[in-house]
């Protein structure tokens, strides 16, 4: 048989009736030429790959020689497989699968990111922005992680759209956007560099008293919760202890950036800075993620075009919130020490990228 050609394998029933309507499907795929004996390979991944979900068999699909790479990865339900399909040769696929995850912080325009990138051609957004597969479905003990199969197989499958990457030929960049994901780098960061060791992280951070302040005002419009609802935010500011919420805390930033640097190449790992984003400074922060990410940066206009998803202080103390100097500078010290450590972080991996992009590391 031609290495160009393509053969479909029903396994699991003997219903001719079954592989009838298997091909009818498919045929329909393609504009009505009824097919299933003979494809080209782009068309033939695209249609089985369709189909066999849809009516609950497993299809085996003959690929190219030079295509074992979306070979394996079409039968992958688990992150071994995928993991085992990345030692493959990729052939002609361009990215990974997935190709990066924007891992942070809440409240720091990671959903203007997100819809930003949605409208690039060569990204394919996730079934819903925040899977938060590794931050509420699976469990932590020690260096181990545990996630529930049937969670596992509903991210690949149905979240991150493992077949459209393998129709698409792997042309398309496949990501998600669980904001936490980055907060919780001592559990997350070895586990998943374990996992999945070509994944690129975007992290984007926001100065920490206003990202508070805008947490709080979330979870107190949104959901009815937090120090807010009952407190001045400047009491919830000072002395809320409660984690989940918002408040300012210690080592808030650099811990878990120093477990994300620890485990993951800095040519991995891109940090943004909200207000660039947002200011006057964004059409080079956007220009930079989609490079970071391997996208063609002239696809997609360097604006929010859109405007600021989730904008709550645009309508919402639009003038800011009044605190007194004193309790100002108190929460200035606070959080100084951790911006410091944060930025001295930041300017490793900043030189550390470009020692590694200009191959100088023989001067060291």
């Amino acid at each position: 048989m031609c290495c160009d050609r393509l053969t479909v394998l029903t396994i699991g029933s003997s219903n001719d009736n079954l592989a009838a309507d298997y091909l009818d499907r498919a045929s329909k795929m393609l504009g009505g030429r009824r097919t299933g004996e003979q494809a080209n390979s782009v068309k033939g991944i695209e249609i089985l790959n369709k189909t066999h979900f849809a009516l609950g068999k497993r299809a085996f699909i003959r690929f190219p020689p030079d295509m074992p790479f979306l070979e394996a990865l079409g039968t992958c339900e688990t992150f071994a497989c995928i993991r085992e399909a990345h030692l493959l040769p990729k052939g002609k696929a361009k990215f990974n699968f997935p190709q990066f995850i924007i891992a942070g912080y809440s409240k720091s325009a990671t959903t203007s990111l997100f819809r930003y990138l949605n409208t690039h051609p060569s990204t394919m957004h996730p079934k819903k922005k925040e899977p938060a597969l590794f931050t509420d479905r699976c469990m932590y003990i020690g260096n181990k992680m545990w996630c529930p199969p049937h969670r596992v197989r509903e991210y690949i499958i149905e979240i991150l759209k493992i077949q459209k990457f393998v129709e698409n030929s792997g042309n398309t960049a496949h990501y998600e956007a669980t904001p936490r994901i980055f907060d919780l780098g001592p559990d997350v960061a070895e586990i998943l560099y374990d996992l999945m060791p070509w994944l690129k992280i975007v992290a984007s951070l926001r100065e920490p008293i206003s990202r508070s302040i805008s947490k709080y005002v979330m979870f107190k419009e949104k959901f009815g919760k937090g120090c807010f609802v009952n407190d001045t935010l400047v009491d919830c500011l000072l002395h809320d202890n409660e984690r989940f919420y918002g408040n300012p805390k210690q080592k808030y930033y650099s811990l878990p950036l120093s477990y994300w640097v620890d485990h993951f190449p800095v040519d991995q790992i891109h940090l943004v800075q909200y207000e660039d984003l947002v200011g006057e400074r964004q059409s080079e922060e956007l220009q930079k993620v989609k490079e970071f990410i391997g996208v063609d940066p002239k696809l997609t206009p360097n604006e929010l075009d859109f405007g600021l998803a989730n904008c709550r202080h645009c309508r919402i103390h639009p003038e800011g919130w009044p605190m007194t100097e004193l309790d100002y500078k108190k929460l200035i010290k606070r959080v100084t020490p951790d911006v410091e450590e944060y930025v001295y972080v930041a300017i490793l991996l900043n030189i550390c990228m470009k020692i590694k992009r200009h191959n100088l590391s023989h001067l060291f």
